[in-house]
Formats: C-alpha cells, sequence, structure tokens
C-alpha cells in the first residue's frame, strides 16, 4: 500500500505517522478497543480480538448482592439511576470483568497518557458501547476534569525511602470525591437520556464531611435542572471547614444542606431506609450519590490507576513493579476500588487498611469479628472514617463468598438482629489474605513517626 496515496503524504511518509494521524478519527467512531502489547505477535493480537468480539454480543447485566438465583439483573445506567437494589442490596457486575496483563500495563506507562485516556480505557471495561459510547465518555471525562486545578490531575510527592505520597486534593473541593463526584453527574445525564426518563429526580447523600461539598460542586457544575440534591451531615460530627463549605455553597435554589442529629452512620441508615419504601423505589424519582452507587466505584477506580502510571511517568517504579497501598477506610469504597483495580491487573501487593479509633474493618480483618454490640462512635479528627457501617464491605464480601447471595444476606440479617455477624474458614482466610489492617490513633497521628 502507498502511503502517499491515503492522505496525500509524499513517498517517506512512514505507516506511524499516517496512523497517529488517523486516530483521531478512529477515537470519533470506535464501539470496543483492542489494547495489543508493545511486542506482541500477529496471532496474539488476533486472539485479543476474538476476546472482544466475544465480549460485544455478551450480557453485560448488573444484579443485587442479594439477587435470588433468578434474577436477570439490570443495565448499567439503570444501576446509576435505581442506586440501590429493591432487596436491600446493592449493585455489581454480573459479568467477569477483563483484567490488563503486563503487556497492556507496559503499553499504558510507554504511551504516557493523560489522566482521562486512562481512565477512559479503564471504565471500557466496565461499560460497554450500548450504555455508553466511548467518545462520549472521554467528552464526559474532559469535562468533568476540566475544574481540576493541575494538568495530571494528581500529583505523587516522594516522602524518601521509596515512600510516597498521592495528592488527590487538586479538585475544585479539595477532596478525593472530587475525582467519583465530578464524574458521576455525567453517569446521571447520561443514564436518564438513554433510558428516555427526563423526570426530575432528586439526588440524595450522606456525608462526613468531604462528600457533600464534592456533590453540590459536581452536579452544580454539570448545569442540568432535572437533578435536585439533598445533602445530608451529621451536625456535631463535622469538621467546620467541611461545614462552611457545605453551607456557604452557591448552589442553585433547589439544592439543600441538612445538619441532623446523631452520626454518619445515621445519617447512611436514613438514606437506606428511604430506599426501602416500597412506593419510592417503583416511581425511581430518587437516587443516591453515596458510594452504595455502583457508579461512584467505576468513577473512583480511575484515581488508583492514574497514581500508578503518575509513578511510572515520573520514573518513580518501572512498569509493572508491585507497590504496596495503604488508605485510610471508612466506608470502604476507596479501598474496595483499589482492591477491585488489583483484581483487574494493576501491579499492587500489599493493601493496608489504615484505622482510627472507629476500628470495625481492623478488627473484622484480623479477627473475622464484625461486632456492633457495646460499641458507640467516637468523633475523632478525622471525621471522613468515623464509619462503623461501610456499605462497601458488602460487595467485597460477595466477591470473596464466590457471589453467594444467601451467606451475605445472612451476615446482614445477623448484624441487623444481633448487632453482630462473623466471618469464618475460607472467607476470612481470603480476605486476610487480600489485606492487611492496623489503627492509628488520633494522639498518634500528633506525635508522628
Amino acid at each position: 500500500m502507498k502511503v502517499d496515496r491515503i492522505l496525500s503524504y509524499d513517498e517517506e511518509a512512514s505507516m506511524m505517522n499516517v496512523l497517529k494521524y488517523r486516530t483521531q478519527f478512529y477515537n470519533q467512531v470506535y464501539d470496543y478497543r483492542v489494547m495489543a502489547g508493545i511486542s506482541e505477535t500477529a496471532p496474539q493480537i488476533a486472539e485479543r480480538l476474538l476476546q472482544t468480539l466475544k465480549r460485544s454480543v455478551s450480557n453485560e447485566a448488573h444484579i443485587s448482592t442479594r439477587a435470588e438465583e433468578q434474577d436477570t439483573g439490570i443495565s448499567f445506567n439503570e444501576t446509576i439511576l435505581e442506586s440501590v437494589a429493591k432487596d436491600g442490596g446493592i449493585f455489581v457486575p454480573n459479568f467477569s470483568i477483563e483484567p490488563f496483563d503486563e503487556q497492556q500495563i507496559s503499553r499504558m506507562a510507554n504511551d504516557r497518557l493523560k489522566f482521562e485516556e486512562i481512565a477512559q480505557r479503564v471504565q471500557e471495561r466496565f461499560i460497554s458501547p450500548d450504555q455508553i459510547k466511548p467518545r462520549y465518555n472521554l467528552r464526559n471525562l474532559e469535562n468533568a476534569f476540566s475544574s481540576f486545578q493541575i494538568p495530571n490531575k494528581l500529583h505523587v510527592e516522594s516522602l524518601g525511602d521509596n515512600t510516597f505520597v498521592s495528592e488527590l486534593f487538586h479538585g475544585p473541593t479539595a477532596s478525593f470525591k472530587d475525582f467519583a463526584l465530578q464524574q458521576l453527574p455525567y453517569f446521571y445525564q447520561n443514564s436518564a437520556l438513554r433510558l428516555n426518563d427526563d423526570r426530575q429526580k432528586v439526588v440524595i447523600v450522606a456525608t462526613s464531611g468531604d462528600t457533600g461539598g464534592a456533590v453540590l460542586d459536581g452536579f452544580s457544575r454539570m448545569g442540568n435542572d432535572n437533578f435536585r440534591v439533598l445533602v445530608l451531615y451529621p451536625a456535631d460530627n463535622i469538621s467546620d471547614i467541611q461545614r462552611d463549605q457545605m453551607l456557604s455553597y452557591h448552589s442553585p435554589p433547589n439544592y439543600q444542606v441538612l445538619g441532623l442529629e446523631g452520626d454518619f452512620d445515621d445519617c447512611q441508615k436514613l438514606i437506606k431506609t428511604v430506599f426501602q419504601q416500597k412506593d419510592v423505589m417503583s416511581q425511581k424519582l430518587i437516587c443516591a450519590a453515596n458510594s452504595v452507587n455502583w457508579g461512584r466505584i467505576v468513577a473512583q477506580i480511575t484515581m488508583h490507576f492514574g497514581t500508578y502510571f503518575e509513578l511510572t511517568r515520573n520514573r518513580m517504579i518501572s512498569a509493572n513493579q508491585k507497590i504496596d497501598v495503604a488508605i485510610p477506610s471508612g466506608n470502604f469504597g476507596n479501598m474496595y476500588s483499589c482492591w477491585l483495580s488489583k483484581k483487574m491487573g494493576l501491579p499492587l501487593n500489599r493493601l493496608i487498611v489504615a484505622s482510627n479509633e472507629n476500628r470495625i474493618l481492623t478488627d473484622l480483618i484480623n479477627t473475622g469479628n464484625f461486632d456492633l454490640r457495646n460499641r458507640t462512635l467516637v468523633q475523632t479528627e478525622s471525621p471522613a472514617i468515623d464509619i462503623l457501617r461501610p456499605s462497601n464491605l458488602e460487595r467485597y464480601l460477595f466477591s470473596i463468598t464466590n457471589r453467594n447471595t444467601e451467606i451475605v444476606r445472612h451476615f446482614y440479617d445477623s448484624l441487623a438482629t444481633d448487632g453482630v455477624a462473623n466471618i469464618r474458614g475460607p472467607v476470612h482466610k481470603a480476605m486476610s489474605h487480600d489485606f492487611e489492617a492496623g489503627e492509628c490513633k488520633v494522639d498518634e497521628c500528633r506525635r508522628g513517626p
């Protein structure tokens, strides 16, 4: 094939330059991406293509963590608007997420992709093109992250001794929640459009501080009047700056912020109670912006990939070098998305759950006991993890029990009835293998290492 007949280039134009030029047009029309390794052979690439074609005819439904066996599931867009399942569970994919292999990780590191491009490649594994076309999702990602203060969206700072901190506070509300909550409103807008649902909806969210401001900012920037926002926060268990940020925010008049007597778990319980009302669920007019919404996880997982490739970009690590990750954990959404990143092939080693005095997750991981009896929430200087009922634990339990909804239902029924639930045997062994956990009290944080 003569290159100069394709684009009127001269005879010395390389095929690589031609393909680079054409990429902008391919990006406007493709449905599925086949990501080849840097040195793969034609037969290896053909096998990847075959696997992609198989995916294109599969049914990528989502089911509840407490679903009955005959549940056929719902689409990605439906999970966004329904938020919580009618049976009290939360949604998870009922299909296998294709992991990235070492060749693909090397390619992504070698290509030095922008954050939005990394996010697009990750989310393509979760969202089929009949739900969101890739070109539309990339446009939404670019819009969502246009409010961040630095080009790479996050920054990794070296502390020496091969230890790094990922700065996730460069979004508009200076919270890591911006990574998910600048994206989530676009998921909502797309879902309503694709499902032909133009009714006004109420997006309700419980916050221990950082989520509330991020929700208000994300939805107000999108500017869709079909979504009202209601933020609930614990009036006496939130930092002054977070309360002031929410109450002084210049949001539209149909956005409301309410302080409730109680703690974050009480706010979250109230929202779950709302979603258990059959008349509310049947109308599908109320949505959740907390991480019970599957869209939050799909959005949030991108920052773990972004952090890893920021390390490779700055030559702090080499491609496919494994790293340990420690995350302060409360509602378990961030750590669950990190664990999911590892399952997707991101080269992670130890996942360390860091607790404050409210060490319910640390106790569960170390002992197998989830005991709320005689336990009250301790107010600390880290209110974002002052939580005793982590919502995303349910998704993780669903996975490590081989999607056994009966075990999940029994765990949460026991918790509701007796205030205590336990995991034993192979399930606890799997959890102990996946995570390490420890506690750092407020006075220890003040003293430092």
